[in-house]
């Protein structure tokens, strides 16, 4: 199960790069939410032994976890939660206001630098 949610997780960020390449934004953003719940989800199933709760608040599931995570990375991952809901139903004000280039290499490259320590 633990590799299940790892491989989805890497499977995610690589969709998220390619959308990038395609300039899908808002896929990017949901993309990069999916591969760090994934990643997270399978940190919680290699600490706990079971499976997760049913829930995309990363910091959340990030505070069920032993791990100490930094302020920096608590407030990356409250934010990050929002796309899954934002990104998923294409709100046209967030899409219009967030879903751009920049903010989509921005997204990408923290949710790297967050998961490579992790397992990347």
């Amino acid at each position: 199960m633990i590799q299940h949610w790892r491989k989805g997780a890497q499977d995610a960020l690589e969709m998220a790069q390619l959308a990038l390449t395609a300039q899908k934004y808002d896929h990017v953003l949901f993309n990069v939410h999916l591969a760090v719940e994934k990643a997270l989800k399978s940190l919680y199933i290699r600490e706990h032994g079971e499976d997760v709760p049913r829930t995309h608040d990363l910091a959340f599931i990030a505070s069920l976890l032993s791990s100490a995570f930094s302020e920096d990375a608590v407030a990356f991952l409250r934010e990050l939660s929002s796309f899954s809901v934002d990104a998923r139903y294409h709100d046209p004000h967030w899409t219009g206001e967030y879903a751009t280039q920049q903010h989509a290499r921005e997204w990408l490259q923290k949710a790297v630098a967050f998961l490579s320590p992790l397992f990347l």
